[in-house]
């Protein structure tokens, strides 16, 4: 899990139940800046 988080490492796949909700979502890239890295 820890060696490829991105690709192989998924453990689970969830789907939304409103994927209106998916848009407040961050990706990688934001969620640094969010948290100041």
């Amino acid at each position: 899990i820890n060696e490829d988080p991105y690709g192989d490492g998924w453990i689970l796949r969830m789907t939304a139940a409103d994927s209106a909700n998916l848009e407040s979502l961050l990706d990688a890239t934001a969620y640094a800046t969010l948290i100041g890295e």
